[in-house]
């Protein structure tokens, strides 16, 4: 069922993106029970900011809980087999991220699905109006990446 579900929504994968521009009161994120083993993304950050070098941008830093925030995204996706911004619990980028202890002034979510690598991922946002958008926002600073299996949420962020 998981592959035919993801299957129908790879296509949505390159159009989901969501730009939160404040930070909203209220509200918590619960990740899953289990945790599932996250896949290995070392050459994420070069890839990311060389795409933003070649546009005329600073690079972004890499952000521990941004990268925790997104991890427990893409795990809870798996887990409960679903592709959204939104869980069914309610969370939202806002919530994930606050969850984590990271004060924001911007925020935007890029989520994927069905890549197989990192190389494909940043092709397929950058080929996508939206998440290029969101991934050459010079109001980004920092990023956190999280994966599992062919899950991945990418979140850009600039701190408080």
């Amino acid at each position: 069922m998981r592959g035919v579900f993801f299957s129908l929504f790879a296509l949505l994968a390159l159009t989901a993106c969501v730009v939160v521009p404040v930070p909203i009161a209220g509200g918590t994120a619960s990740g899953p029970a289990a945790p599932l083993a996250a896949v290995p993304t070392s050459g994420f950050g070069a890839m990311l900011n060389k795409a933003r070098a070649d546009n005329g941008l600073g690079p972004l830093a890499p952000n521990a809980r941004l990268a925790a925030a997104a991890q427990v995204h893409a795990q809870d996706m798996v887990q409960r087999s679903y592709f959204s911004h939104q869980s069914p619990n309610g969370a939202t980028p806002a919530t994930r991220v606050r969850a984590q202890g990271y004060c924001y002034r911007f925020l935007a979510e890029n989520i994927g699905s069905g890549q197989p690598n990192e190389a494909r991922i940043v092709a397929a946002w950058m080929g996508s109006p939206d998440h290029r958008v969101n991934m050459l926002d010079g109001r980004a600073r920092e990023y956190g990446l999280g994966r599992v299996d062919d899950m991945w949420v990418l979140l850009l962020a600039e701190a408080c």
